[in-house]
């Protein structure tokens, strides 16, 4: 704890070096708010008028053919951005609200006008970097504090107030500052190299399975059950993962179950019990969903056959044999015969 009482400091948003500062965002910069455009005017054609479709979750902006939106009417200068202007998304449309709050830099060789909802930062702090503050926003801990403060269920809101008040840690120089803003970028950059690499290499896999299985002068033609038979799985076989391994009953699929104890006892077929009888799979998934039926009817029974069974094994079978124990007497009025379980 020395250690990191000597290098750190304790602040509102966790341990933090030292030298630097925690400010609030108010100290940093003013946000100036977005126009309203009448949607009469909007067309096919104009200045492009930013909405909060055209930010990506991963930083930036984007714009293609479904989500650019054009205005044909009449505008003011002060609606245009410039080139290198730091924007904020502060309405959210997305189901986990990922959106709120992310950021992106204007650079366009088009008119873009300064729509509402969105924020423009304009830098107050000389002594904080646009780009560092750009890295901040894309940040978990501003992610998590735009996500606690937003209002509004279907589309989040956030407001200049819940900004203006969430606290950013400041390393004390513009270098250090730029030197974290360069490694972020540099990862980002190469991390992005590396998607590009994987979905060419996955196009060049593809090409290449059409090409090599491209039925070639010499070949036969056949249909699969000529070449492969097709077995079906066990009725048990839902109830073991991927690899191989037994699930527990817990995560069991207990409508099938279920579907099953139903249709044995109404047509009174005692082919299921005999199954889970002898498998120990189904045996444990029944007798876990026999357990669960007693527990919401508060059966004591249940108590009275888990104290006389030593072993789980014991017990499972005993639950199994209680319930379709009544099915031996199948014709209530038809005197049919006794078919015992073993």
């Amino acid at each position: 704890m020395e250690l990191v009482t000597e290098k750190y400091k304790h602040t509102d948003i966790g341990f933090i070096p030292i030298d630097w500062d925690a400010k609030p965002l108010k100290a940093v910069f003013t946000l100036k708010n977005g126009y309203a455009f009448s949607s009469d005017y909007f067309s096919e054609t104009g200045p492009i008028v930013i909405t909060p479709g055209n930010f990506k979750l991963e930083g930036g902006l984007n714009f293609n053919e479904r989500n650019t939106l054009r205005y044909s009417g009449d505008y003011s200068t002060i609606m245009k951005f410039t080139n290198g202007d730091l924007l904020i998304v502060m309405t959210d449309l997305t189901p986990d609200c990922n959106l709120l709050g992310k950021p992106g830099f204007v650079n366009s060789s088009e008119t873009i006008l300064h729509n509402q909802r969105i924020g423009k930062i304009i830098l107050t702090n000389k002594t904080v970097s646009i780009n560092y503050l750009y890295w901040y926003f894309l940040s978990e801990t501003f992610s998590k504090r735009m996500k606690s403060t937003a209002t509004g269920s279907t589309v989040r809101h956030t407001s200049n107030g819940s900004i203006y008040n969430s606290l950013i840690p400041i390393p004390p120089t513009k270098a250090e500052q730029a030197a974290i803003s360069t490694a972020l970028s540099d990862t980002n950059n190469y991390i992005t190299h590396l998607e590009k690499l994987v979905a060419k290499k996955r196009l060049i896999k593809q090409g290449a399975m059409q090409q090599l299985l491209k039925p070639k002068e010499g070949w036969v033609v056949k249909k699969l059950d000529e070449i492969a038979v097709f077995k079906n799985g066990k009725a048990h076989e839902q109830f073991i993962d991927e690899n191989r391994r037994k699930l527990p009953a817990s995560v069991i699929d207990i409508q099938t179950i279920n579907k099953m104890i139903r249709e044995s006892t109404s047509n009174h077929d005692l082919s299921f019990a005999e199954k889970c009888l002898s498998d120990p799979i189904l045996r444990e998934a029944c007798a876990y969903i026999l357990m669960e039926k007693c527990r919401e009817i508060c059966d004591l029974h249940l108590l009275e056959l888990y104290n006389a069974n030593s072993s789980p094994e014991k017990f499972h079978r005993a639950i199994i044999l209680e319930l379709f124990g009544k099915l031996s007497d199948v014709g209530s009025g038809d005197k049919k015969e006794k078919t015992p379980l073993r």
